[in-house]
């Protein structure tokens, strides 16, 4: 007959005074008829106060004896069982009132028998647990996640200890946000944010802070959230020609007659259609088929005003990240703000296969050129974001842009 572990396994911590129920475990119970076993502890942290059967010894005869920092134990039956696995005691330890958070005490085989039906012994390996002074661990779960402006991240701790607080901080967010214990779920605490359009954090740990009706405390800090709050990008629109994008995803879907209407004093939006390769112009407030034409991250607008204006765009990062350029004229835009400060001839070489950029001077109300790889003045402009670029490539490509959303409107996270 194979070798039969027998064990305890890993133990939640409990706080001073409280109790804590100890499994005896074992891997295979073919043939067990009887055990004997005695389990040693440190007599100044625990002391031990029943013994129990489980499912599996319930029709075992259990004899159990204690004695300080000593539980003995005694169980029998006629025939032998047939199998399974689990658990063929529960001893049950209570935690000194005095104990300090931290104290351990191994938890020991110090006779580890067991018996067949004949009463022959079988043969066992023994595996020792440890138990420790502390906070019941808990369990964190975070929901709503990733939220945009008025939506709400929910957070719940699950844990054994009822009658105690809980408070929730997302870095650079909030801090100290209380959380209520659930009447009809003891030991269940919930809390909630509600985004704000300032926030703006990517992956940022959700700490939890549990502290025990006995004033003891536990950390968490396992879960993250992502808030893309909105945000705010102010341009200026001379009148005349303007070469433009729309720097952030608004909240609602916007065509070009609502980008008109938005704007104000527009005579003329051109947009390059890139399915047909061709330029297609809307005059406002007609209701022809480009009015209807939805506005795109990633896409360059003429825009021509009557007047000059400052339009402040509101709304998130537009999502993707990839633009799809064809062969020959696109009009196109950066869709994220780059780490670091990206020049014209910078812009040329990440595509690559660009023959011809253009842009328009809002201050000279000029078209200008640049040809790559030259170093003319051009090559050193720097690329804004609510800028339209028309972009001539030599072959069709997929580009792919990193960063974070366009913003020139300071935000500040609530404290």
């Amino acid at each position: 007959m194979a070798t039969i572990s027998i064990s305890i396994p890993e133990i939640p911590p409990r706080e001073p005074g409280q109790s804590v129920t100890v499994p005896i475990n074992v891997d295979d119970a073919t043939g067990i008829a009887g055990a004997s076993i005695t389990i040693t502890f440190d007599s100044t942290i625990l002391s031990a106060t029943d013994v129990s059967e489980t499912e599996l010894t319930s029709n075992f005869q259990l004899e159990s004896n204690f004695v300080a920092g000593e539980v003995r134990i005694s169980m029998a039956k006629a025939a032998g069982l047939t199998g399974g696995s689990g658990t063929i005691a529960l001893i049950t330890l209570k935690n000194s009132d005095t104990t300090s958070i931290g104290s351990t005490s191994e938890l020991a085989f110090s006779k580890k028998k067991l018996y067949g039906e004949n009463a022959e012994a079988l043969d066992v390996n023994a595996v020792d647990g440890t138990f420790t002074v502390g906070v019941p661990p808990i369990t964190v779960t975070v929901s709503g996640s990733p939220a945009k402006s008025d939506e709400t991240i929910t957070v719940i701790v699950t844990t054994e200890s009822s009658g105690g607080s809980a408070q929730f901080s997302i870095e650079g967010i909030v801090s100290d946000v209380e959380m209520t214990e659930n009447p009809q779920k003891a030991g269940e605490y919930t809390g909630t944010y509600t985004a704000v359009k300032e926030d703006n954090v990517q992956d940022v740990p959700v700490t939890i802070v549990f502290t025990t009706s006995a004033g003891n405390s536990v950390t968490d800090s396992s879960q993250a959230v992502t808030i893309k709050g909105t945000r705010e990008f102010t341009l200026k629109l001379s009148a005349g020609i303007n070469l433009i994008s729309v720097p952030l995803k608004p909240e609602i879907k916007m065509k070009l007659s609502d980008l008109a209407a938005y704007i104000g004093d527009v005579s003329l939006i051109i947009w390059h259609n890139p399915d047909i390769s061709e330029f297609v112009s809307y005059v406002p407030p007609s209701v022809n088929v480009p009015a209807n034409t939805v506005v795109e991250g990633g896409r360059g607008y003429i825009v021509i005003m009557k007047t000059p204006k400052e339009v402040t765009f509101e709304g998130m990062e537009w999502d993707g990240n990839v633009i799809s350029l064809s062969a020959g004229a696109n009009l196109i835009s950066v869709l994220l703000k780059p780490e670091t400060e990206m020049k014209l001839s910078d812009f040329a070489a990440y595509i690559g296969d660009v023959s011809l950029i253009v842009w328009h001077n809002p201050d000279t109300s000029e078209f200008v050129s640049y040809v790559p790889p030259s170093v003319n003045i051009p090559a050193n402009t720097v690329v804004e974001g609510g800028r339209g670029y028309i972009v001539v490539m030599k072959t069709p490509k997929e580009v792919v842009f990193e960063g974070i959303a366009w913003e020139n409107t300071p935000s500040t996270a609530t404290p």
